[in-house]
């Protein structure tokens, strides 16, 4: 099983991730600084998760916003089994 944790790096502000609803595979976690729900967890990999991720910031001061290409270029099942000598 392939996790991948990615952490908003919008900047300080409620960080908002786009057209993304937690579930089963897609969790969102706080950030050590406690901004709840920064970090994006996806757990159980597939190639179908091959996307551009974008999460936005805002407070007082403006707003900004950051994206991340997550590519799954290939998986492999290792056979850990020894051949017979």
């Amino acid at each position: 099983m392939v996790t991948i944790s990615y952490f908003c790096s919008a900047g300080d502000g409620e960080d908002v991730w786009e057209n993304i609803e937690a579930n089963d595979r897609f969790m969102f976690e706080n950030n050590n600084e406690g901004i709840e729900g920064a970090t994006m967890v996806i757990t159980e990999v597939k190639m179908e998760d091959r996307d551009d991720y974008m999460c936005f910031a805002s407070n007082e001061l403006g707003t900004a916003n950051s994206t991340i290409l997550i590519r799954v270029i290939g998986m492999r099942r290792c056979n850990r089994e020894t051949p017979d000598a």
